[in-house]
């Protein structure tokens, strides 16, 4: 199979031009979302051809000290996005997050290298990046619905946990229903997206794969095994990351600190 068409920038500047559509809408239902769609095209157009220089040397380079570095940048990102989609500010957080992250996504993708796809070498830039960005992308939304989740639920219910406490139960028990809420929130996306996979849509790594020449059959081996990996990989991470909160949350005598 040939490999993917290559589009020419000036052709590539038209197809912005499909943008006049959402922002004629915008502006015709005065959403005032104008602003908001042009910095997001802006800083995506940005964000990815910078990523592409740097990948085109890294996948060139070859380095595993390289790769970790931007690895670690990675989950440094995640982990910035993480704290400021869910708001929660706590001291210890930003370290918890980044050990929930990095325990689930490298130990899954050390998995998925040396014993499932077995590259050579099993360093290989071209498949630890893309395999662990979409590992640590959806790990990364778990842990964001499940931290959100919990945090609100126990937030919002201080008077049902005192009361599990007062009749004699442990944190553990107290939060029980908060923390099944929650990691229950952080997997159905995944779920529900597992269960739909290829009748709905063409998943982004199976059709980057086909255009990039390689046969369906093979395409969709690896969309199989990265859909399985994600979830497990999303289960530990956020499962980790609400035992991490709870911990920060609630002190040694069940008692919710000031920090909620």
């Amino acid at each position: 199979m040939n490999g993917a068409t290559d589009i020419k920038l000036p052709f590539m500047l038209i197809g912005f031009l499909t943008l006049a559509i959402p922002i004629t809408l915008s502006l015709i239902y005065k959403i005032n979302i104008t602003r908001e769609i042009a910095v997001s095209v802006a800083r995506m157009t940005v964000q990815l051809a910078l990523v592409g220089i740097v990948l085109q040397y890294l996948f060139k380079w070859n380095y595993l000290w390289l790769t970790s570095i931007w690895f670690i940048f990675m989950i440094g990102v995640a982990d910035f996005n993480i704290l400021k989609k869910t708001k929660i500010k706590i001291k210890k957080m930003p370290f918890f997050i980044f050990i929930s992250i990095t325990i689930s996504v490298t130990s899954i993708l050390a998995f998925l290298i040396i014993v499932v796809i077995r590259p050579t070498p099993l360093y290989d830039a071209k498949h630890l990046i893309p395999l662990g960005g979409m590992i640590l992308g959806n790990s990364m939304n778990g842990i964001s619905l499940a931290l959100e989740r919990f945090y609100s639920a126990l937030t919002k219910n201080k008077k049902e946990y005192y009361s599990y406490i007062s009749m004699g139960a442990n944190s553990d028990e107290g939060t029980a229903r908060f923390c099944k809420e929650a990691y229950r929130a952080a997997l159905i996306p995944t779920i529900s997206n597992m269960a739909t996979l290829g009748l709905v849509s063409l998943p982004g790594m199976m059709t980057g794969q086909i255009l990039g020449g390689s046969e369906p059959t093979v395409a969709i081996k690896y969309q199989i095994i990265i859909m399985i990996a994600i979830f497990s990989s999303t289960s530990i991470s956020a499962l980790l990351s609400l035992k991490f909160l709870k911990r920060a949350i609630i002190d040694k005598n069940d008692l919710i600190t000031d920090k909620i």
